[in-house]
């Protein structure tokens, strides 16, 4: 008889964990800046999904990655209960510039990009990409959300917080 209580208590603490996380997100809640790992502000951004209220989304990439050369991918989302797409139309990447060494123990790499200039290059072909999406349990109760199996932190419900 325990045992049947155990198991059944069990059942009962599964499926109310499983019901909160289960419930979409809307369109609404989505809006704003949202980080990659933590829910925390440093003096850098990591890795950021910025979604704006007109169904636009930018993706930026770490500012603490001093060596690739892609910043950004630009594009359309669409939500709907569970399904999640993102549809690519432009990305930023650096052209030029100079490889130079890291700074040792402010930048992890051996070498670093510097200079150069911003380019945007058009996505040749627009389509839809499907990903996996649901809500997540934060830390300390932080609102966030999984893409791909990433966890991402809601920063600002204001898509204008993030800067470059």
């Amino acid at each position: 008889m325990r045992s049947i209580i155990i198991v059944l208590c069990i059942f009962v603490f599964a499926e109310n964990s499983f019901a909160q996380n289960s419930k979409p997100i809307s369109s609404k809640e989505l809006i704003g800046v949202w980080q990659i790992n933590t829910p925390q502000e440093a003096d850098a951004w990591g890795k950021c999904f910025v979604f704006y209220k007109n169904g636009k989304y930018i993706l930026h990439y770490s500012q603490y990655d001093d060596i690739a050369r892609i910043k950004s991918v630009q594009g359309r989302y669409t939500l709907r209960d569970s399904s999640f797409s993102l549809t690519i139309e432009s990305r930023t990447e650096i052209s030029g510039g100079t490889l130079v060494p890291g700074s040792m123990g402010f930048q992890r790499e051996e070498f670093v990009l510097d200079g150069g200039n911003p380019i945007v290059i058009k996505q040749a072909k627009e389509e839809p990409i499907s990903f996996y999406f649901k809500n997540c349990k934060g830390k300390n109760g932080a609102r966030c959300i999984e893409i791909n199996n990433n966890k991402y932190y809601k920063i600002s419900s204001d898509p204008n917080k993030y800067t470059d």
